[in-house]
């Protein structure tokens, strides 16, 4: 019987997520004996503009208040760029990202401005995006001293345009979209070269306070959902796992285990031939749980010589 194997992806997606939340969630995956891909934002953390998106998003607010954001965030995390300096991450958090690369982690990069991407990302010029992603890599080549191998965009959101300017990296996967399974993405009629790992299980802040949903309801419903040999990925989040949630990724990674499941880091699910990966454009669609429209993973299509 083959292995039922998952994967386990960490977003860092704040400086308070990144200082304290991260080290604790390498210290539970190291008591475990566990390899995650973890992937933290290089660049400045903004998060009090955050609150803008209540005008702007239907349904960000009321998903703020049932997840109780202000205590899962922290008081400081909501004024950064806002009422206090945007601390630049990669630049302060160096010694965490290195603890992670050092035990055996995965390390890749979440963006370099998560609130721009995730707020502007459709309005931004190809040419901006290429200089976020290459600051994003300057940053973690001066922590690590190598390139990344992986990138995963903020909020699962991508573009055409994000996904074509990414090929030109010399990535080994993204993981930009929520999904059923690794594949290839269509832009523009042609088949990208570089594999999405998309998102497969809901994620806590998504399932958390809905119809009255506790953290432990959330873990039952992750383990209940992983299908095998289907490619499922869980994301934790340091700021909330890492911190207030704690305990409950503790009680989630046991549950996995006890179902037969063992983590790893994602580019364990890419098959040894990367053209046998669907493949499948990258669209827009609504996500339970979350505010606003996310990227997701389209419908197979045949390739033909319109997909070269």
């Amino acid at each position: 019987m083959a292995e039922k194997l998952a994967g386990l992806r960490v977003d860092v997606c704040t400086y308070q997520g990144l200082r304290q939340g991260l080290p604790r969630v390498l210290d539970v995956l190291a008591e475990r004996k566990i390899h995650a891909s973890i992937f933290p934002s290089m660049g400045p953390d903004r998060s009090g503009l955050a609150v803008l998106r209540m005008f702007r998003k239907r349904g960000f607010l009321g998903k703020m208040l049932r997840t109780g954001a202000a205590s899962l965030y922290g008081f400081r995390t909501a004024l950064y760029g806002a009422l206090l300096p945007a601390p630049l991450m990669g630049a302060r958090g160096g010694a965490v990202v290195r603890r992670a690369r050092d035990e055996g982690h995965e390390v890749g990069i979440h963006a370099w401005d998560h609130v721009r991407w995730q707020d502007r990302l459709d309005w931004l010029s190809e040419t901006v995006i290429r200089q976020d992603y290459e600051r994003a890599l300057e940053t973690y080549e001066n922590l690590l001293g190598c390139p990344p191998e992986c990138t995963a965009s903020p909020a699962w959101l991508a573009s055409d345009v994000s996904l074509s300017v990414e090929e030109t990296f010399r990535f080994r996967y993204a993981s930009d979209a929520r999904g059923r399974g690794p594949f290839r993405p269509v832009v523009d009629g042609r088949v990208l070269a570089l594999p999405q790992i998309p998102i497969t299980l809901p994620t806590l802040d998504e399932v958390l306070g809905r119809d009255g949903a506790t953290a432990d309801d959330f873990s039952k419903g992750v383990v209940a959902g992983l299908v095998p040999d289907a490619g499922n990925v869980i994301t934790v989040h340091a700021e909330a796992e890492g911190r207030a949630y704690l305990r409950d990724f503790e009680i989630l990674l046991g549950r996995v285990a006890s179902a037969g499941w063992r983590l790893g880091p994602l580019s364990q699910l890419l098959p040894e031939d990367r053209g046998s990966l669907p493949a499948c454009p990258v669209d827009r669609g609504l996500v339970a749980g979350r505010a606003g429209a996310v990227s997701v993973q389209g419908r197979e299509v045949s390739l033909s010589p319109d997909y070269s």
